[in-house]
């Protein structure tokens, strides 16, 4: 009978003390989860788990596809960069339409991002910095000869991620994604035709 009394006891202390962990932990996870209150007009980092998190206006899906798209346009146009710096005497006239259609493309989703609280990536990947670093050690002619062809590759690539990402179930999203296509296939008829 004192057993019976002595886990009674024991019992009671061991649920409430279960029930406050509990009330904490959504406490914890509700605060966590809270937008902004200035108006909600600025992406907000959040806490869960270890991580920051951002609340967008757009669906992990998209926010995915504009990020990989990002890291594409900025490998084209760490490619075009060297031509960039030439003068315009001595710049393709095709080699200036590729430059001024890929910064169009990239302002364009950059507006867009920032319209829907999608923070984009500023910097190369690690891979994408060392294919471009190899590229110093050659010649100018083969150097020229390689860029063509990782823009080609890059070219490509991107055209496959906008059809994809064309797939959105956003219509505005889906309307970008389909501009930007068109102008990646025009992008593309011009680097082959360099």
């Amino acid at each position: 009978m004192k057993n019976f009394k002595k886990n009674l006891c024991i019992n009671p202390a061991i649920w409430l003390l279960l029930v406050c962990l509990l009330a904490c932990n959504r406490a914890d996870k509700k605060s966590s989860l809270e937008k902004d209150s200035v108006a909600g007009d600025m992406a907000v980092p959040n806490r869960i788990g270890g991580a920051e998190t951002y609340e967008t206006k757009l669906d992990e899906a998209a926010a995915d596809h504009l990020k990989h798209i990002t890291q594409l346009l900025l490998m084209a146009y760490h490619l075009l960069a060297p031509h960039k710096d030439k003068s315009r005497a001595e710049t393709s006239p095709a080699l200036q339409q590729l430059l001024k259609i890929n910064r169009i493309s990239f302002k364009r989703i950059e507006a867009y991002a920032a319209a829907k609280r999608v923070i984009l990536p500023s910097v190369l990947l690690d891979e994408q910095q060392i294919s471009l670093d190899s590229l110093k050690s050659l010649s100018t002619a083969n150097g020229l000869k390689r860029r063509l062809n990782l823009l080609k590759i890059n070219g490509t690539t991107l055209l496959k991620r906008l059809q994809m990402a064309a797939d959105n179930r956003k219509q505005d999203f889906k309307t970008l994604m389909n501009e930007e296509f068109t102008d990646q296939q025009e992008k593309n008829r011009m680097i082959n035709s360099l």
